[in-house]
């Protein structure tokens, strides 16, 4: 258990998070962290987004986390790293899940060109927590909320004064957020693919262009306001 427990990890080491990029960029503590180099704030230049999100979040709440590592058979060969992972889920869901039926399932597991690539996924983003709790880290602060506006706010979270459009210089005032958004908020790094129309984000927080997936920053509180695509969809008809 502790050589695989060892060669997980290895997976888990994406640039975050994800992994997820860090899912993986950090959302791992054995994500692949960039050290020395100075911040967005402080160079004055744009974020650069990777194209693929480590996280994705769809309309019902699943939340699936994308790592991936180099991979060699020096420790197991891929059926043996794969059974061992089914046996990690099952360890999971059975004692660690709100639902054993459902916490936690293996969405895709492959090899490809010395590239190992695992997706997880969580019926909701508390047990992702709880994953990340018993198997990833158990030292990390790390804080995250996926719920609607009311839950957000009866949850005793604060919305921040000062929001942006995704285009991140057009002002959102915090009173135009209604009980229809849906609302992210986490103080990890990472990319995350949204189910709506993003219509509001922090000031730490960067949408890729043309696309819904955003990228947050480290040990910041990153918010994330969105409508679910119906709600989108159903204000865009005429009366």
């Amino acid at each position: 258990m502790h050589e695989y427990k060892r060669h997980i990890k290895m997976i888990q080491r994406i640039a975050v998070v994800l992994l997820f990029v860090a899912m993986v960029l950090n959302v791992s503590a054995c994500a692949k962290a960039k050290s020395g180099k100075k911040t967005d704030a402080q160079k004055g230049t744009k974020t650069e987004i990777k194209k693929e999100p480590d996280f994705i979040l769809d309309d019902n709440g699943y939340f699936t986390v994308i790592y991936e590592e180099d991979f060699t058979e020096d420790y197991y060969s891929k059926d043996e790293l794969e059974a061992m992972i089914d046996s990690e889920l099952k360890e999971f869901n059975d004692n660690y899940a709100k639902d054993s039926s459902k916490g936690a399932e293996k969405a895709e597991f492959s090899v490809d060109n010395g590239k190992a690539k695992l997706a997880l996924r969580f019926s909701d983003y508390n047990d992702y927590m709880s994953y990340e709790t018993n198997y990833v880290s158990s030292t990390r602060n790390a804080r995250l909320f996926v719920g609607t506006y009311d839950e957000f706010v009866s949850s005793g979270y604060h919305v921040p004064k000062r929001l942006t459009a995704p285009d991140g210089t057009t002002e959102v005032s915090s009173d135009s957020i209604t009980s229809d958004v849906c609302v992210v908020f986490s103080n990890q790094k990472f990319n995350m693919q949204i189910p709506g129309e993003i219509v509001a984000v922090g000031s730490d927080v960067k949408v890729e262009e043309g696309s819904k997936v955003v990228y947050t920053a480290d040990k910041r509180e990153n918010y994330i306001m969105y409508r679910k695509v119906a709600a989108s969809q159903q204000e865009s008809q005429p009366d």
